[in-house]
């Protein structure tokens, strides 16, 4: 069990991490060994190293997908293949897919931070050159999608400023 109360603020309900729910072996060392490292290093060139305040809940995700794997037919990282992966991303869709993104990132940090663990690491890259997102299919809205509000017709530039000048004195005013 580790205790990181003193990183956490006061109203942060619990800060320990229970790895006595993971089974005993290499589960348990895997887990500990990855958010050893996940609160230490970065993975990759974007994500640094992990705030111990997220520590608990990423426990819990692994723990979830320690929990799948399981349930379809895998005991152990290494010996995780694309296409159970595939049967993994089907199953979760039924969640959602925000909750797809947050499993998908999750394998993708438990496959970056694969050199610093000892006893199980994953054999292959999940998901190469595809984001979590892209996984997922979650698309996203164009950035700044309102239309824009045009000039009204026959007005000058210099009108249509004195105009959204009056408005505003009248507004605040």
């Amino acid at each position: 069990m580790w205790d990181l109360g003193e990183f956490f603020p006061r109203t942060a309900a619990s800060g320990r991490i229970d790895f006595l729910r993971f089974e005993a072996g290499l589960h348990r060392q895997t887990a500990k060994e990855f958010l050893y490292s996940r609160l230490r290093r970065r993975t990759g060139r974007t994500h640094g190293p992990m705030k111990p305040t997220s520590a608990p809940a990423q426990c819990t995700r692994l723990l979830s997908l320690f929990q799948n794997l399981h349930e379809v037919g895998v005991r152990r990282l290494q010996d995780v293949e694309t296409g159970h992966l595939e049967t993994l991303v089907t199953r979760w869709e039924t969640q959602g897919p925000h909750a797809v993104v947050s499993k998908v990132n999750l394998l993708k940090h438990l496959s970056g931070h694969g050199p610093f663990l000892t006893g199980d690491r994953l054999a292959i890259v999940p998901w190469p050159h595809r984001s979590a997102k892209q996984v997922a299919k979650l698309t996203t809205r164009r950035e700044n999608s309102t239309p824009r509000i045009g000039q009204p017709a026959g007005a000058s530039g210099t009108e249509y400023a004195a105009v959204g000048a009056a408005w505003s004195a009248v507004s605040v005013g």
